[in-house]
């Protein structure tokens, strides 16, 4: 039996709140630790990729609609599909905002 992720508006959330939370955190780890420029652009990608654009795929696009073919654009069940494909990007990026507010409250009371 096979666990695929599903796509779901939590946690299409949740992976907002780990790119909200975790690049920050790459850039004080670099900060912190003073990384030289090379390693710090692959850093960056490597993350970017695990944080970004992975979790996009798995928890706010879903697996399930890239079996969608260029003739299924003119039914409706695509149309409906990408209705909540956005509700969840909204959701995305209300998580994303959330981790950066919060960052930005604990920063303004640290320093």
């Amino acid at each position: 039996m096979k666990l695929l992720p599903s796509a779901t508006r939590l946690s299409a959330t949740g992976s907002g709140l780990v790119v909200g939370l975790g690049m920050p955190a790459l850039d004080a780890w670099q900060s912190a630790t003073g990384v030289v420029d090379e390693s710090v652009q692959f850093q960056f990608v490597v993350a970017l990729t695990l944080l970004f654009f992975v979790p996009v795929i798995l928890f706010v696009v879903g697996l399930e609609y890239f079996a969608y073919g260029f003739k299924d654009m003119l039914c409706r069940p695509y149309w409906l599909a990408l209705k909540e494909i956005a509700l969840r990007g909204i959701c995305w990026l209300c998580g994303a905002g959330l981790a950066f507010a919060v960052l930005a409250a604990v920063r303004r009371f640290v320093v």
